[in-house]
């Protein structure tokens, strides 16, 4: 309420200023405010029950303001219930790139597999909507027999990627390694840095244990002394 003064405030100070002269020339956003200067009233919204259109009493003390629906799409729940099932899904690369907006309506979802799309969790999630919209089955039906033709697809890539790769190397092929390998070996080397700092802090400590009269002599002197 006071920024919408303020504002109010300063149109009305531009506004002498030009009639006076003070102002030679108007502000770029002067026309624009002038047109639809802020209001300084909160408006009064009456609350209504949206089933019966009877007005609503509001709480003594709380102010009734208005708070916009939820927006609940089916979709958001399959994508939450699939990857929740399946982390390691969301290490896969995706393209977010679309063309229209709406790429994956453009699809037929008659079947699992697509020529133009990849596979992934939103497969599963299309294929559910077109089994419930279609075959008449009920969410968690379509859910999960979408969920085993995804399986069953997943393993067939996982195969023929292998068949590939061994071909591939068989003819002479050289693969560089993997970024999963190169992490391994990435903590392979960490840990067996600390372990030798671990082993050298090991033999220091046993350098220095009370019992070596040596030891105890020489801390026995420092404390003597205090």
């Amino acid at each position: 309420m006071s920024s919408n003064q303020d504002v109010v405030k300063l149109l009305q100070k531009t506004s002498r200023l030009l009639s006076s002269g003070h102002l030679k020339a108007e502000p770029v956003w002067y026309r624009a405010l002038l047109a639809t200067p802020p209001t300084t009233q909160l408006r009064h919204v009456v609350a209504r029950d949206p089933v019966t259109g009877q007005r609503v009493r509001a709480t003594p003390g709380r102010p009734r303001l208005f708070k916009p629906r939820p927006i609940v799409y089916a979709e958001d729940a399959l994508r939450t219930r699939f990857f929740t099932e399946h982390p390691w899904e969301l290490s896969r690369p995706r393209v977010v790139v679309e063309n229209t907006g709406a790429d994956a309506a453009l699809l037929d979802w008659s079947q699992m597999q697509q020529k133009h799309k990849p596979l992934d969790g939103e497969s599963v999630v299309q294929r559910t909507l077109w089994l419930t919209a279609n075959e008449q089955l009920t969410t968690d039906a379509a859910y999960t027999k979408a969920r085993y033709e995804f399986y069953r697809l997943r393993m067939r890539q996982e195969i023929e990627d292998r068949v590939a790769e061994e071909e591939a190397a068989m003819f002479g092929a050289v693969f560089f390694p993997r970024q999963l390998d190169v992490g391994i070996k990435l903590e392979d080397a960490q840990l067996a840095s600390w372990r030798e700092q671990a082993l050298e802090a090991t033999r220091l400590l046993d350098s220095v244990r009370p019992d070596d009269p040596d030891t105890t002599d020489a801390a026995a002197g420092p404390q003597d002394w205090k």
